[in-house]
């Protein structure tokens, strides 16, 4: 029973420390952040390069904070893209991602009468020069600051990707959202392989105890 308990709770650590690594990371701990101070510049800009990530507006300049990232100017937000409006980003050689935080995306009654909330979708071109298309909705969001992340579920070496809002009932209104950044090849932390090697260990110690 002692070895089993052992076992729940380390499996519980793990699981917590799993669920952690979900929630948005902070400034700085995205493979590209767009809230970093590295993309300060980017605010009233219509371009703006760090590193090999070129982020272009389209529609007007760039609105860039270090909560939410990046959005475009004008519109029915200033801060936000909206439907007459994109972020195209080029990775010069091209990328290793896996997925990416969006931030301002909310549920109905936002999102032009959509029961699912505001929608857009973004497509990502890889090396192959095959496009990938993901949808996303504000049901999906954490309400407090809209703030969702989309698996790419697998890791894509990405060469361009482009955001954009996706209408509904031709209805445009209330319906946008800006983007925080863009999730690496995702690196185990000790701690996270501590408690997982742990946790089979009890494992282990429960098989033993059984027999």
């Amino acid at each position: 029973m002692k070895a089993s308990k052992i076992f729940c709770f380390s499996f519980a650590m793990v699981l917590s420390a799993f669920t952690a690594a979900h929630a948005i990371p902070i400034v700085g701990d995205l493979a590209v952040d767009f809230r970093a101070s590295s993309w300060s510049g980017a605010d009233t800009q219509s371009s703006w390069t760090v590193g090999n990530a070129t982020a272009t507006a389209g529609g007007s300049t760039f609105w860039q904070d270090p909560v939410d990232g990046l959005g475009v100017r004008g519109g029915s937000q200033s801060d936000e893209i909206d439907h007459a409006e994109k972020i195209q980003v080029a990775f010069a050689g091209g990328m290793n991602l896996r997925g990416v935080w969006l931030t301002d995306l909310f549920k109905s009654p936002d999102g032009a009468g959509d029961p699912k909330g505001e929608h857009g979708k973004v497509v990502i071109k890889d090396s192959n020069g095959n496009f990938h298309t993901f949808y996303f909705y504000g049901d999906g969001s954490d309400q407090v600051n809209g703030e969702q992340y989309i698996d790419f579920l697998e890791t894509i070496l990405v060469t361009e990707a482009e955001f954009y809002v996706v209408d509904y009932n031709g209805e445009q209104t209330n319906n946008e959202y800006s983007v925080a950044g863009f999730v690496g090849v995702p690196v185990p932390e000790p701690i996270t392989m501590l408690l997982l090697g742990f946790g089979l260990v009890a494992l282990a110690g429960v098989r033993r105890f059984k027999k």
